[in-house]
């Protein structure tokens, strides 16, 4: 029966040097995944926020535009003498309306919070990660060489466990090292 061995290291340069040895050690790329901890706490890829934030700040636009310009006419008519410069009024509370909406639209539609995207980074980059091997027949090699690189926790897991690795330990779904 196959081993699957994940092990925690607490700095991404050691995983990626881990997974680079269990290469050369002859583990196929696609039985050695990276996983970043508190995966499912990242909120959803960064080209998913982009659409939507893109979709909302086009939206707020045409609403903030829309809602101002109709104030500004409003305005202009119930002020007596604005008669001459309504348009331009209108125009340029169009123009702030648009603006304010584009931007409280695109913060709406991204649903989350700039620190939030900077976590997800720092997460990837430099944090926490746990490494997963498809060791074979193979585990105490595989062993030594996570824990020869820095992996702390090493032990076998089993497709589908929680465990403290909070994602099932298959190489299809951590990223490929």
């Amino acid at each position: 029966m196959a081993a699957i061995l994940a092990g925690r290291f607490t700095d991404r340069r050691e995983a990626d040097r881990a997974a680079a040895a269990l290469r050369a050690a002859g583990y196929s790329p696609e039985t050695i995944g990276l996983i970043p901890e508190q995966r499912e706490d990242l909120g959803p890829p960064p080209v998913e926020a982009a659409k939507g934030s893109t979709i909302g700040a086009v939206i707020g636009a045409l609403l903030g535009g829309t809602l101002f310009a109709a104030a500004g006419w409003l305005l202009a008519a119930s002020i007596p003498g604005l008669d001459r410069t309504a348009g331009w009024v209108v125009l340029f509370l169009a123009l702030a309306g648009g603006t304010i909406g584009w931007v409280v639209g695109g913060v709406i539609g991204s649903r989350k919070p700039v620190e939030q995207e900077e976590y997800r980074r720092e997460a990837i980059e430099q944090g926490r990660m746990t490494l997963t091997v498809d060791a074979g027949d193979r585990p105490a090699e595989a062993r030594d060489i996570l824990m020869r690189f820095g992996g702390t926790q090493v032990r076998e897991v089993h497709p589908g466990e929680a465990g403290d690795y909070r994602t099932p330990p298959d190489a299809s779904h951590g990223a490929p090292a």
